[in-house]
């Protein structure tokens, strides 16, 4: 009977020493998957930061050109203002010319006038 005892501890350990074998071999296999993921999740986002970062040196170069042309106009028109003298502006604006009242069939009376209209 001992005999018999020590071969079902002996065959107990075995399944017991395979069954952590499985479990030890089965976890590495699942944290190789895992680390499979991650690689692949990495590479992914590594990419998409690379597109993105493209698209925004893209915009930043699509600004700069349009700043420096606005820069061109704004200078452009500075010059313009800059060449007036100081009362050159304003006289533009304020000098018209008004014409002397004409007579009314001869006439320049306000009450004449008033009740041809």
């Amino acid at each position: 009977m001992t005999t018999r005892v020590d071969s079902i501890e002996h065959k107990t350990a075995q399944v017991g020493s395979f069954e952590h074998g499985s479990k030890s071999s089965s976890s590495v296999a699942y944290l190789e998957e895992c680390v499979e993921e991650l690689d692949c999740s990495q590479k992914t986002m590594l990419k998409l930061f690379s597109d993105l970062s493209d698209d925004f040196r893209g915009t930043i170069e699509t600004i700069k050109v349009e700043m420096d042309e606005m820069k061109v106009q704004v200078n452009l028109m500075i010059q313009a203002v800059g060449n007036q003298t100081p009362n050159q502006a304003y006289s533009v604006s304020c000098k018209f010319k008004i014409s002397e009242p004409k007579a009314f069939n001869g006439n320049r009376d306000v009450e004449e006038l008033e009740f041809h209209l």
